[in-house]
């Protein structure tokens, strides 16, 4: 695998701990924001193993941080994204959308049919609560919303850009809001670096 970057591996002990129990089942996945793809790698390798299972991805592949989708046919991101995942020999689980993850979402069917959601596509309040919105009517009932960065920004991985953050404009603030909006709908399941929602 070829990797530039991890912001993942801190979070899979928790995460690991959330979806204990799934591993043998048929899950449907979606992941916003995937990056290089070592969260969906680890996704494919640890919680997908079921013949049936599969995850749809979501994301820009831009490495800047406006997160507007990548101009080119195919960024060196994406082609990075793509070696990886065809290196764990499972690749045809994997149903890719390039594009803004509330553009995407916005032609995609609204019935419950997810298992497993993952959101770490924006790290801005605003679009981080809107995909919170979507994903909430496309997740299974007893099914989980992982939300990355719930603490970014508040003495946890500062160092990426968020030193001197406005706090309204982080994830925990859209993550927050949502709890609020949804609460008689959602419950938490785990709360650390990552919020870990389940619709009940």
């Amino acid at each position: 695998m070829k990797y530039n970057v991890d912001w993942f591996s801190h979070n899979i002990p928790s995460i690991k701990k959330a979806v204990e129990g799934k591993e043998s089942e048929k899950v449907n996945m979606l992941e916003i924001g995937c990056n290089e793809g070592r969260s969906t790698v680890w996704f494919l390798e640890n919680l997908l193993l079921h013949d049936d299972s599969r995850i749809t991805v979501i994301d820009t592949f831009n490495s800047s941080s406006n997160y507007k989708p990548s101009t080119a046919k195919k960024s060196p991101l994406q082609k990075t994204f793509e070696e990886n995942i065809k290196e764990t020999g499972k690749a045809e689980k994997v149903f890719v959308y390039k594009g803004m993850s509330q553009d995407v979402m916005r032609t995609m069917p609204t019935m419950p049919r997810f298992d497993v959601v993952y959101v770490d596509g924006s790290h801005y309040a605003p679009d981080v609560l809107e995909d919170l919105i979507y994903v909430y009517r496309m997740v299974k009932k007893g099914g989980l919303i992982i939300c990355d960065d719930y603490e970014l920004g508040y003495g946890n991985n500062t160092g990426n850009g968020y030193d001197n953050p406005n706090y309204e404009e982080l994830p925990k603030n859209a993550i927050d809001t949502f709890k609020k909006m949804f609460k008689d709908q959602v419950e938490v399941v785990f709360a650390g670096y990552i919020m870990v929602l389940r619709r009940k």
